[in-house]
């Protein structure tokens, strides 16, 4: 599941895994075609596109949205549809290898989100620093009912985040 590309100071063209729909770029510093990636969250790129992504050094970095510990039932429960699974960890297990810098991603919300719940995706995934929090923004959500959802203090996910990145 690829989604927009952003640009890091260390000059990397970073895939961000949440839909699909790739064009290319030049990388500014090669002039070596990059990856770009239009966001679309409603549909996924198959693990194996992802591979062959990778092995063709068309991204040189990914960074995966995961919504749930990975049990049908909590993350069908934070998507809000049926899911099956198994995309999701084959792109792990893929992303897990080292063939190319990622990170994982969990945007925590307090409705569905409690600390056993990242601590249990941060034991299953175990990727230690490459694993990031973010907090939820009440703002603009597509769910109009987590409008008035409070989310997690800051310093309290910061605190989390700590301990479950300690998890190898």
């Amino acid at each position: 599941m690829l989604g927009t590309t952003e640009e890091d100071p260390g000059g990397y063209r970073k895939a961000v895994m949440a839909g699909s729909g790739a064009s290319r770029v030049e990388d500014k510093d090669s002039k070596r075609p990059r990856l770009k990636v239009i966001d679309r969250k409603q549909t996924c790129l198959c693990p194996i596109d992802v591979e062959n992504l990778i092995e063709e050094g068309e991204i040189d970095f990914v960074s995966m949205d995961v919504k749930a510990p990975l049990d049908p039932f909590r993350y069908s429960r934070s998507i809000g549809l049926p899911i099956h699974l198994n995309p999701i960890l084959e792109s792990i297990e893929i992303l897990k290898r080292g063939k190319v810098e990622c990170e994982f991603r969990m945007t925590v919300v307090p409705r569905f989100h409690k600390e056993e719940d990242i601590q249990t995706l941060g034991d299953q995934l175990r990727v230690g620093r490459r694993f990031v929090l973010q907090n939820f923004n009440p703002e603009n959500p597509l769910d109009p009912s987590l409008k008035n959802v409070v989310p997690y203090d800051q310093k309290v996910l910061k605190k989390i985040e700590r301990e479950v990145q300690e998890i190898l």
